[in-house]
Parts: structure tokens; sequence; C-alpha cells
């Protein structure tokens, strides 16, 4: 009794695969591009810690390993050069024009 059932199940299912070829066919790929995404997610994490130790130890052993308060104080440094080269522009600009005038 099982096997008739479960051989007239298999029928019905590849009857409406053939029915439904281009349908089957789509859902397939989806599914097969969502599986490629979450491994690759998965396996991102896992890569981006790996690469970051092994940046972290050749900046170790260079010798060129800043902490995050020199960092952020090199951050600062820059920024207040740029703004102090914009005002230092914007002055001459303004005398350029006074002298026009």
């Amino acid at each position: 009794m099982v096997g008739v059932a479960a051989s007239s199940f298999t029928k019905s299912v590849w009857r409406s695969i053939r029915g439904s070829l281009g349908r089957f066919l789509a859902i397939t790929g989806i599914v097969a591009l969502g599986c490629g995404f979450l491994a690759g997610l998965q396996m991102s994490g896992r890569d981006m810690r790996l690469a970051a130790d092994r940046s972290l130890e050749e900046a170790m052993v260079e010798g060129i390993l800043f902490t995050v308060n020199e960092l952020m104080e090199q951050r600062l440094m820059v920024a207040v050069e740029s703004i102090q080269a914009y005002n230092d522009a914007i002055l001459l600009l303004e005398t350029q024009k006074e002298q026009m005038e």
C-alpha cells in the first residue's frame, strides 16, 4: 500500500514539474542564489577577522602600530590644517576683491 502511494505521489510531482518547468527552474535558481549568498555571508566574517589579524601582526612586526589616540590626533591635525587652508583661501579672495574695487 505504501509503495503504491509513494509511486503515485512521485508521478504526480514529476508531472507537476514537467507541466511548469520554467517556474521550477526559476525557484531552483532563486534557492541556489540564496544558498550561495548565505554561505558567502557566513564566510566573510571569518575572512575579515583573519585579514585583520594578519595586518595587525604585520604592523606590529614593522613597528608602525599606532594607538587609537595617535590616529585620532593625526586626523584632527589634518582637519585643522584643511580648515586653516580654507580660511586662508577665503581671506585671499576677499583681499583681492577689495583691491579690485
